[in-house]
């Protein structure tokens, strides 16, 4: 019997894994960066993202962390 796709719930497991991922590395980046406008030059640069989803991918990194229960100054770009 054919089951058809697997509902959306299921597949966009791996899409918000690979955001998850994203946000981190643009976290080191910003940590990394001498500047806010340097690190806009890299992003766009490097990934094929823009200011907004580069804002919420970072976002939604920290919003985990936060939810599992570690300390915002613990978090890459902080200072």
């Amino acid at each position: 019997m054919d089951q058809g796709k697997p509902p959306r719930s299921l597949t966009r497991v791996s899409e918000i894994q690979a955001k998850m991922e994203l946000g981190k590395t643009l976290l080191d980046l910003k940590a990394t960066s001498r500047s806010n406008c340097h690190f806009g030059r890299l992003v766009r640069e490097h990934f094929d993202v823009d200011q907004a989803g580069a804002t919420e991918t970072m976002r939604a990194w920290r919003t985990s962390m936060v939810a599992a229960g570690k300390s915002p100054r613990a978090f890459p770009g902080t200072r």
